[in-house]
């Protein structure tokens, strides 16, 4: 992570509540995606001095450094980093999770002695069908069996 920007010339820093999102969401960031911690910076940018909110400024990695740029090419580093901006917001705010449905609301089929039980997962619905045909394409360089289902509303 390059680190945290925060605004410092209009006073907007010193407010407990910028400094309070600035360190949570920084701590939580460089926790959760393992991104080098390049500390937490302050500068002028008009992004953070033209608001009269809280505000921070990100930067996770560099495409210019190898192992950075390596880190960002994967979907799944890239949903590593923008979970970790929830859960950092949701920690700086005190939100609280929803609840999961209640088990007793959505129950598992039962199987029957000797019988067993699949559990069919959808990977994505896609209006286009070029997008669909990708995410195939995806799944089976996995090795994950897929195909589309075709569902006109």
């Amino acid at each position: 992570m390059a680190g945290i920007q925060k605004n410092n010339l209009n006073g907007n820093s010193s407010k407990p509540k910028t400094q309070a999102l600035r360190n949570v969401l920084h701590d939580t960031i460089v926790a959760e995606t393992k991104l080098v911690n390049r500390g937490k910076k302050e500068a002028n940018f008009a992004v953070l001095r033209e608001t009269k909110m809280p505000a921070v400024l990100t930067e996770n990695g560099f495409i210019d450094n190898k192992d950075d740029a390596d880190f960002l090419k994967s979907d799944d580093n890239l949903r590593k980093i923008a979970l970790a901006h929830a859960h950092g917001l949701a920690k700086a705010h005190g939100w609280k999770p929803k609840a999961k449905p209640v088990s007793a609301a959505n129950p598992a089929p039962k199987a029957s002695a000797g019988e067993k039980v699949f559990y069919r997962v959808v990977a994505g619905s896609f209006a286009d069908r070029e997008n669909a045909e990708k995410r195939v394409r995806e799944l089976k360089a996995k090795g994950i069996e897929s195909f589309i289902d075709e569902n006109r509303a």
